[in-house]
């Protein structure tokens, strides 16, 4: 009787022992099969809080990327349209010049005033259509704040300029005399100036944007390996751990058919 009382006593150890690898066998397949070390609360309740700190400051990082990105687009139809007008503020400069050349008459003189009227229509077409998301960037002076961060205070300023009050004298040139050619002259080369001025500031601008771009996407790069390291499967590590696992549940198996069969030898011997 007492050689049958350990048997059982063994049987229920090999028994419990077995059920807890295959548990743990089991649970060690989820991390294989989704590529997270951490599933559930209950598999590091700490690592998960962290991940998903790390998670919500990686989305933050990836969409002011995205602002600064649209920072830059603007800036670059912002440039797109001020580029327009030096070009046809250079062809004004350059009809001004043949104009106040003796040589010429009336006739011819009116005829270049002529083109000169078709560029300076151009130039307002310009200043009136340069839109980005039905914002003006020509015509007014207004601060457009970009959210360059993933904290509230963490802003870039895209300043405009009233350009439109720059030209208004460009405007208003007659190159259809030979006196009011020369006056033409430094009336377009204060203009050019004023374009170009501008022109420098949203060039510095678009390189603090380009700037925070680059930032964001390193601390994002940055963010993405530390959370891959707390919540990312280390597949060396789990596969080894399910291998471990696989073999303790075949021993515990084999162990527990030759504890059955020797509980049913005593049966008989005692039957």
């Amino acid at each position: 009787m007492g050689l049958t009382i350990g048997e059982t006593t063994n049987n229920e150890s090999l028994l419990n022992n077995l059920q807890k690898t295959a548990k743990k066998e089991s649970e060690g397949l989820q991390p294989l099969s989704s590529g997270k070390k951490i599933n559930s609360a209950k598999d590091d309740a700490a690592g998960l809080i962290i991940s998903q700190q790390l998670l919500s400051e990686l989305t933050a990082l990836d969409q002011a990327a995205r602002n600064a990105s649209d920072g830059i687009s603007l800036v670059q139809v912002a440039d797109g349209g001020l580029s327009s007008i030096t070009e046809n503020l250079t062809r004004i400069r350059e009809l001004s010049l043949q104009a106040a050349n003796g040589t010429l008459g009336g006739a011819q003189r009116n005829a270049l005033q002529a083109e000169v009227g078709q560029l300076q229509e151009q130039i307002s077409s310009v200043l009136d259509n340069t839109r980005f998301n039905n914002v003006n960037l020509l015509n007014s002076n207004t601060a457009i704040d970009l959210q360059v961060g993933g904290e509230a205070g963490e802003k870039l300023t895209v300043q405009l300029q009233d350009v439109s009050s720059s030209l208004a004298t460009t405007q208003a040139v007659d190159i259809s005399t030979a006196s009011g050619a020369s006056n033409a002259l430094s009336v377009v080369d204060t203009a050019i100036a004023a374009v170009d001025s501008f022109r420098g500031d949203l060039g510095a601008v678009s390189s603090r944007i380009e700037s925070a771009i680059n930032n964001n996407r390193s601390s994002a790069e940055n963010i993405a390996a530390a959370r891959s390291r707390i919540s990312d499967t280390d597949y060396a590590q789990a596969s080894s751990e399910q291998v471990k696992q696989s073999l303790l549940k075949g021993t515990g198996n084999a162990l527990q058919a030759q504890a059955n069969a020797s509980s049913q030898l005593v049966l008989r011997l005692l039957s």
